[in-house]
């Protein structure tokens, strides 16, 4: 008896669990309270066909998939279809609370604008840096990508990380407990660099029975992986420092300050180090890029955190003098 290797023949997507829901359920009925009183009666199948015509009307508009949709409405069926329409076609779904001051609905909309660009800087890089990658040919294309499966696991500990700092953060920032959020993004970063510089050693130490996985042992692209490996891998413990940083700014509402360091490291340090060594380095220059910009990167990212003023804690208001008790 042979075993199957996967689990499932599907990933797990919000479009799977909505085809699933129409044809199971198609005629199970959805309730919800339109905004102005009544209660509004219809199918799961009808809701099915209207997320899918949402979904097509945002193709229409141009919206690529990993684009951000934002929202303003109540929690009625409109809402859910939105849900369905735009993360089922692989879109990012942003809900604004309608119950906030028009104020300060602008204030995070505008604030996630910058996020928004970090993360087009984030993939543009990459292109860009695959792009480098190819030009020197097959082997070292095909090494990059089997090291590229081995640090996307290494850097999953820091996005946690850094997450958890940033909600920590986020929390002390509103309770004014101000003398904490240094505390916090201390340990954050050392918690990170431990895990990330265990994880990035036992890559390097056994990084030929790991390569193994992707690569044929004995072929001539596994000594390239090898050597990539020693350059590029221990860089991702500064990028670790960065993103823990990253999450403290932003808890604190500063977003252009790391958009600003993460395009002067990505495109301006790292393309600039690239076409200047390039004719000493040769075929490592693209290599040595990714420490040389991480050093840089996490030096930047560091002034940014420490020029950033911090909050100041409103002054207590004076206390109101006793009334006397009416007679």
């Amino acid at each position: 008896m042979s075993l199957v290797g996967k689990m499932m023949d599907r990933p797990l997507l919000v479009s799977a669990i909505l085809e699933h829901g129409a044809h199971q359920y198609g005629e199970q009925e959805i309730v919800s309270r339109e905004t102005h009183g009544p209660l509004h009666r219809y199918r799961f199948v009808d809701m099915a066909k209207r997320a899918k015509q949402l979904a097509n009307a945002l193709d229409a508009m141009g919206l690529k998939a990993g684009s951000v949709v934002g929202s303003i409405a109540w929690n009625n069926y409109r809402h859910l279809e939105a849900y369905y329409g735009v993360s089922g076609s692989g879109r990012v779904m942003h809900t604004c609370n309608p119950r906030l001051h028009p104020e300060q609905l602008a204030y995070i909309i505008t604030k996630g604008l910058p996020m928004g660009a970090q993360m087009l800087l984030i993939s543009t890089a990459g292109i860009i840096f695959m792009g480098l990658v190819n030009r020197e040919g097959v082997a070292s294309a095909a090494a990059f990508g089997a090291s590229l499966q081995l640090w996307n696991y290494l850097q999953m500990p820091a996005l946690a990380i850094s997450a958890a700092v940033s909600a920590m953060v986020a929390q002390n920032i509103g309770a004014r407990l101000f003398g904490r959020v240094g505390q916090i993004t201390l340990v954050g970063i050392a918690a990170c660099l431990v895990v990330t510089g265990v994880g990035a050693a036992l890559i390097i130490l056994f990084d030929r029975p790991l390569l193994g996985l992707f690569l044929k042992v004995d072929g001539p692209t596994m000594a390239v992986a090898r050597h990539i490996q020693l350059i590029c891998t221990w860089p991702y413990m500064l990028t670790g420092v960065v993103m823990i940083l990253t999450g403290t700014m932003r808890a604190y509402g500063a977003v252009m300050r790391p958009l600003l360091v993460m395009f002067t490291s990505m495109y301006v340090v790292r393309l600039g180090f690239y076409f200047i060594a390039l004719p000493w380095l040769k075929g490592d220059t693209v290599w040595w890029s990714t420490p040389f910009s991480s050093v840089i990167g996490m030096v930047l990212m560091v002034v940014a955190y420490r020029t950033m003023p911090p909050p100041q804690a409103p002054a207590a208001a004076e206390p109101e003098a006793a009334k006397p008790l009416p007679a």
